[in-house]
């Protein structure tokens, strides 16, 4: 009797040798099937990740290139820009805390509200009724706000333009009285001694 040949992956006793041969030739395709399907998950995996990194670098380059228009806008440019958009309260409310309300009644003192500026009425100059005038500084302190990358003094200036808001509103006054309140308890200008002077 002839000795029983070694094939590996299963036992074969009581197999002729085509059997054998076919056994050990399905295991065989049967583990590169298995191999090549791990394969083939890895390179969709890739593939995925690829486009991924793509999405988020061709995001990124918009931000980049918003950005650098973004600094090119004039003071009054940018203003318009923030009373245009949708989005900058809730970002703000979201980076900083705030509620959404007390965040849109600043944006509304800042951007968009109508006031009396009696300023220079002790130097005999009529009030003027109209928005404030654009800001560089506070347009770059929004800005900031919104992205979540501002500073200890932007969230000072924030407060101080909320307290402004509330006293202005509260006791119907002028500009000078509600910024005076204001100013005694956080600064309307906290970029003084920073490069955002």
């Amino acid at each position: 009797m002839l000795p029983t040949p070694y094939v590996p992956f299963f036992p074969v006793e009581r197999f002729i040798p085509q059997q054998i041969v076919r056994n050990a030739r399905d295991r065989a395709e049967s583990a590169v099937a298995e191999k090549v399907a791990s394969l083939a998950e890895a390179v969709d995996d890739c593939r995925e990740a690829s486009n991924q990194y793509k999405e988020v670098k061709g995001t990124i380059e918009s931000a980049e290139k918003l950005a650098k228009t973004w600094e090119k806008l004039s003071a009054e440019e940018k203003y318009e820009s923030i009373r245009n958009s949708e989005t900058d309260v809730n970002a703000i409310a979201k980076n900083t805390g705030y509620k959404n309300k007390n965040v849109q009644k600043c944006k509304n003192h800042l951007f968009h509200d109508i006031h009396r500026l009696d300023r220079y009425k002790s130097l005999g100059e009529p009030d003027e009724i109209k928005r404030f005038d654009a800001n560089e500084n506070q347009a770059r302190a929004w800005k900031r706000l919104e992205e979540g990358t501002h500073t200890k003094e932007d969230l000072i200036w924030l407060k101080h333009e909320k307290a402004e808001q509330w006293y202005e509103q509260k006791h119907d006054t002028g500009y000078s009285e509600s910024h005076e309140k204001a100013e005694s308890h956080w600064s309307g200008t906290p970029w003084t001694n920073t490069n955002e002077e």
